[in-house]
């Protein structure tokens, strides 16, 4: 599994959910990624809410609470 996450505080945030059971080690490889890549990250993921209707964060935060 590949997972993109920001260096942030001292510590790193995967930018997506990754649906672990609680206190699973992982082991983690870091390489930096180009700012072109992420733009191009960025710009496939935007893509998902090009059509949504609601607000996507609203959407996010009630997905969270479930």
């Amino acid at each position: 599994m590949e997972v993109y996450a920001v260096y942030k505080n001292g510590a790193l945030k995967p930018i997506r959910n990754l649906d672990l059971p609680e206190g699973t080690v992982v082991k983690i490889k870091i390489s930096l990624v180009r700012p072109i890549a992420l733009y191009s990250l960025v710009k496939k993921y935007s893509r998902l809410f090009e059509n949504v209707k609601e607000d996507p964060l609203e959407a996010l935060l009630k997905m969270r609470e479930r």
